[in-house]
């Protein structure tokens, strides 16, 4: 593993010298076109001949084709695309890229405020404006840099990666060529916009760090005997992970390069949301599981690998991922293979719940579960308005459920009373943060052997008001029980449903949650 840390360490470097060498060049070059006459030999020896009309007419419908806002337009497209497929770095740098691109030529324009050399011809709104740098040049560089950056980092085969490298040096060359053959700008103010564009796209690849990999980077490793070579189990949602080619493929390269053997692939069913998988996992002997999905997935990945000694990398794939943002697990897809294989391996606790009684189906979770309004919520959250809105669906859900009356219940902790207040809200925590810092339980971790409980009965929107002032400020009322412990026990006088990790499972009428300190060990970020 000390092989693969290094590797990223230095083209982490490559990249970064990539940025300080083409900032470097393009003020260098700029102080050149800014001295009157510098360039001026350089420029006037090679004008553009005349052309005909007909390549007059091709070259200014390129000229419109590759404007700056189609080739925005085009990177914003692709940006999409791969956030869809959770790599969240990657679609930040493709919009930052094209701004940035956009941005610094503007500026320069403005600083420098180069007149256009003289035209033969009538010219058109694409060559309006100061010369230097050339916009297009810029844009079209930086889209072409960010499309191979795109097909590297999803790891498209080789052949395919030297076509899309073909593809970009041409499309970049026949931009400069257009804007040459027209005498829309100096030889020079092209120069600067390829040193603009590929500037741009290594700031942008650097701000949202993304890792791009060279071809010529990877030094084989020496060969391991067979049969040493550690084995990676690799369960995942196929529903989830947005494109399953893409993920594969990106799995494979990361084992490949630490010469790993193959990965054992084993994916989730409706029927079997990963149960069967872990077995499966466990007798192949992996070294290595990694889960694909959302907190559902992961929780019976988690449940079933409990004291089984294999630790877990959490690649999220869902809609709110409250395990992996409480373990500080990166939601973007390539930090999270680099936390798979560059991490350490730490043990967590989970949550044993035993329903009804029946302890011999009582199931693990490592988030939160409960029993009232919250199991409503789950079980009315439609799962086509999750994957289109994602966590707004879950609010939806709660605003048909927000008038739902109390219940009689009666709650112990450590078989000591603490309520016996009717109660809509009866919910066990395993960890504390639920989205964007917001905390409904403030001191639990997944650490410290110990469930926390809060329990609520408010009913109609002004209560449940109240209710989230309170969990925001960190304050709640006399009416709100919460308490920490290592075994939480509720009893409703109805049978009401109950929820694990977002996943509703049945209906209950007792619930019991017991603490399992330290059940398996997840791979997370090293401090």
């Amino acid at each position: 593993m000390s092989t693969a840390t290094d590797a990223r360490g230095r083209v982490s470097r490559l990249a970064l010298w990539t940025l300080v060498g083409l900032t470097l060049a393009l003020l260098l070059w700029t102080w050149l076109v800014a001295r009157n006459g510098t360039l001026a030999s350089f420029d006037t020896a090679i004008r553009p001949p005349r052309v005909g009309d007909a390549v007059l007419e091709v070259a200014r419908a390129l000229a419109v084709i590759t404007m700056p806002i189609p080739v925005i337009v085009a990177t914003t497209g692709i940006a999409w695309w791969a956030h869809v497929r959770r790599l969240r770095n990657l679609s930040m740098a493709l919009v930052i890229s094209g701004l940035l691109s956009w941005a610094a030529s503007s500026l320069l324009r403005v600083l420098v405020r180069r007149p256009r050399p003289p035209r033969w011809y009538d010219p058109t709104f694409t060559e309006s404006g100061w010369s230097y740098p050339s916009t297009h040049v810029a844009l079209m560089t930086t889209f072409a840099i960010m499309l191979v950056t795109t097909a590297t980092v999803i790891r498209r085969p080789r052949r395919e990666l030297r076509i899309i490298r073909g593809l970009a040096i041409a499309s970049v060359a026949l931009v400069c060529l257009d804007r040459w053959l027209l005498g829309a700008h100096w030889t020079s103010d092209i120069v600067g916009g390829l040193l603009v564009g590929g500037m741009a796209a290594a700031a942008a690849a650097a701000a949202s760090r993304v890792v791009q990999e060279p071809a010529w980077y990877h030094v084989p490793l020496p060969p391991t005997p067979d049969g040493d070579r550690p084995v990676c189990a690799v369960i995942y949602n196929p529903a989830k992970v947005g494109d399953e080619a893409v993920f594969q493929r990106r799995i494979t390269h990361e084992l490949a390069i630490r010469q790993w053997d193959d990965p054992l692939w084993l994916t989730t069913s409706i029927a079997d949301p990963g149960y069967a998988m872990s077995r499966e996992a466990i007798a192949a002997r992996a070294d290595l599981v990694i889960v694909a999905g959302g907190d559902g997935t992961v929780r019976v990945v988690t449940s079933e690998l409990a004291h089984s000694d294999v630790p877990v990398a959490i690649v999220p794939a869902g809609t709110a991922n409250l395990l992996a943002r409480n373990l500080g697990i990166p939601l973007d897809e390539d930090e999270a293979f680099r936390v798979a294989f560059e991490g350490s391996p730490q043990p967590i606790d989970l949550v044993l719940v035993t329903v009804d009684g029946d302890r011999r189906n009582a199931e693990h979770f490592a988030v939160m579960g409960g029993l009232g309004i919250d199991g409503k919520v789950m079980a009315d959250t439609r799962a086509e308005l999750k994957k289109a809105v994602r966590s707004v669906a879950y609010f939806v859900a709660v605003a048909q459920n927000i008038n739902t009356p109390p219940v009689p219940a009666t709650i112990t902790v450590d078989d000591r009373l603490v309520s016996d207040n009717p109660a809509t809200l009866m919910l066990v925590g395993n960890v504390g943060e639920v989205q964007a810092g917001l905390r409904i339980f403030p001191h639990a971790t997944p650490f410290d052997g110990e469930i926390d409980l809060i329990a609520t009965g408010p009913s109609g929107f002004g209560q449940w008001f109240r209710w989230g002032l309170g969990v925001l400020r960190r304050q709640h009322d006399q009416q709100v029980t919460q308490v920490q412990g290592k075994h939480v026990r509720i009893r409703v006088a109805e049978p009401m449903p109950y929820q694990f990790d977002g996943d509703t499972l049945g209906v209950a009428s007792t619930f019991d949650a017991e603490v399992v300190p330290a059940a398996v060990s997840v791979m997370v970020p090293r401090r």
